[in-house]
């Protein structure tokens, strides 16, 4: 069935009303404009967060650990509850590619984190909204992950209630993201 341009529009224009969604338009399409981001001259605390630190920054901690070994990596969830366990679907998965996510707990996110970071990468451009809505004096330290990917998509969705192959591409992208980031800051 060939979709009419009406029914197209339609579309696009709930996707594009939903606030969330909305910021994760702009921030792609300002990141296709300006290129990959600089980082910090001395990058040794960064803080990867996501909506529940559930799924997407604990495996980012992980990896962002492996590809900066001299560097602390926390992670932490906008909404997170606190010292609740990793998704079932992400320690499954994560675990087949060698990550162990078992032993992770949630954090929520709280000034202190943001602060102690000279780098905060979300994932969505909501995320960033959300932190420097909150916490202005931060804005210029807020990118996301998906910002060092040398293609777009740079907005890394939530793979939380997806099925396994939604889980496998974000965490593909997440594991470049992670590499494309350590040699930057390697080249610098």
């Amino acid at each position: 069935m060939k979709l009419q341009p009406m029914a197209i529009l339609r579309q696009a224009g709930k996707f594009v009303l939903r606030p969330e969604d909305r910021r994760d338009v702009l921030h792609e399409w300002r990141r296709r404009a300006r290129g990959t981001p600089d980082l910090p001259p001395r990058l040794e605390r960064v803080l990867v967060l996501c909506k529940g630190n559930v799924c997407r920054s604990p495996y980012a901690e992980h990896c962002l650990a492996s590809a900066l070994p001299d560097a602390e990596i926390r992670s932490a969830g906008i909404d997170a509850s606190g010292n609740d366990p990793a998704n079932p679907d992400a320690i499954r998965l994560a675990g087949k590619r060698g990550v162990d996510l078992r032993q992770h707990r949630t954090r929520r996110l709280v000034f202190e984190d943001v602060a102690w970071a000279q780098l905060v990468l979300g994932m969505q451009g909501h995320h960033v909204t959300a932190v420097g809505g909150r916490w202005p004096e931060a804005r210029s330290k807020i990118r996301l992950l998906g910002d060092f990917l040398e293609a777009p998509p740079f907005v890394i969705v939530d793979p939380w209630g997806c099925e396994d192959a939604i889980f496998e591409r974000v965490f593909d992208q997440i594991e470049a993201a992670a590499r494309a980031l350590a040699q930057l800051r390697n080249r610098g």
